[in-house]
């Protein structure tokens, strides 16, 4: 129903910003369906095959939402809430914009972004309106998640909370003991369960800020993530930018979810040429030097012009990590229980990054030669950095 509105907009989005680039002075005009606009008017109309509707009623359903969910979580795990992850902001169920339910949020008096109590998580604009409210005591959180057919239904406020919400509100407890064997549930939360345990008990076990940001972004924490955060850290103390004109560019091989931690720490976008993913299949982890079984990729510093980049090859020493766990990695690393421990041992070593992080080698460029040469298509990039042999 939505689709053709949002398609509207993004077509005038571009016009006004195009508009603003060249000076040009936007003509005033009622008329929402040409390249003009009304000054005195902050509501962008939306044609949709139902008619015009205004953008407004989108925030004012989404804040009905919200708050129809969190009377209902009230009853469940009680107020006041210690902690609220949602994915209002990123869902768009039906292209309907789900960001006025923060706003709503944001109401609650025990609830603010600034104390980590209200946390967004992102997810793919497909998915269904959820938020996960824990309770006071931090022991027990309740699911709950709005259907689809509520956003086209509820134009007027008239539907009754079972209608808005999903038909179960599920609940867990946030306890180790009760999170202990608890992996074959995964599937839970419309498929969200390890997401939404994963961030609400780190953020309950005190998580930094930097890392919750990670993770909202990653849309779970996970070691991984949290190896991420570790190599930024000791990307920071041992190869430090000297100065704004210097960035960062990561040949990422082999991949894996400290990428997206990257991203969000260090700005090292694949978009900004900051981050090059190179996967490595067995075969090419098997043609790895010995001394390179722990690599964790490559990482420049990188002027904007004139001196050659620098960097450093890291490894990382999961095997470490797993000693110090007590556990063997290929048995039991994935059970969520072992998932969490891992996150709770490393937030022990956040300040101690060389625990697991370690240089294999530094690397100086030559002159002319950027990161991105060592990646083009048809190179041999293992043999290039002197990793493996040449095939």
């Amino acid at each position: 129903m939505y689709q053709t509105g949002y398609a509207i907009y993004v077509e005038d989005f571009i016009f006004l910003w195009h508009a603003a680039l060249s000076g040009v002075e936007v003509q005033e005009s009622g008329n929402a369906s040409t390249h003009s606009r009304t000054s005195t008017s902050r509501a962008m109309r939306v044609q949709g095959e139902g008619g015009t509707l205004m953008l407004e009623a989108f925030a004012k359903r989404a804040a009905r939402f919200a708050r129809v969910a969190a009377e209902q979580a009230e009853t469940i795990v009680g107020r006041p809430f210690r902690l609220v992850l949602t994915n209002a902001g990123y869902a768009f169920p039906n292209g309907a914009n789900t960001r006025g339910a923060l706003d709503e949020l944001l109401r609650l008096p025990e609830l603010s972004l600034g104390t980590e109590t209200l946390l967004d998580v992102h997810t793919a604009a497909d998915k269904p309106l959820w938020f996960f409210f824990v309770g006071t005591d931090g022991r027990r959180g309740a699911f709950l998640r709005v259907r689809d057919a509520a956003w086209e239904r509820d134009a007027d406020g008239e539907l009754r909370p079972e209608e808005i919400l999903s038909e179960e509100t599920e609940t867990v407890e946030l306890t180790a003991e009760a999170l202990r064997g608890s992996g074959a549930t995964f599937g839970r939360f419309g498929g969200a369960f390890f997401s939404v345990v994963s961030i609400a008990y780190l953020a309950l076990h005190g998580a930094p800020p930097e890392l919750l940001r990670a993770a909202q972004f990653h849309d779970h924490l996970c070691p991984g993530v949290t190896s991420g955060y570790l190599i930024a850290t000791y990307l920071k103390r041992h190869l430090p930018l000297r100065s704004p004109d210097e960035r960062y560019v990561i040949l990422s091989l082999p991949p894996w979810c400290k990428d997206d931690a990257l991203q969000i720490l260090l700005n090292t976008t694949p978009g900004k040429s900051g981050l090059y993913v190179i996967p490595l299949n067995e075969r090419s982890k098997g043609r790895l030097r010995p001394e390179a079984r722990t690599l964790a990729g490559v990482y420049f510093r990188v002027p904007r012009e004139g001196s050659p980049a620098e960097g450093l090859i890291l490894g990382f020493r999961w095997e470490e990590a797993y000693r110090l766990l007590g556990i063997p990695r290929e048995a039991e690393a994935f059970r969520l229980e072992n998932l969490l421990a891992l996150d709770l041992l490393f937030a022990e070593y956040l300040d101690r990054p060389e625990t697991f992080v370690h240089t294999l080698r530094e690397i100086s460029l030559p002159e002319g030669t950027r990161p991105e040469d060592l990646v083009q298509p048809g190179t041999d990039v293992l043999a290039a950095l002197n990793l493996a042999d040449p095939l």
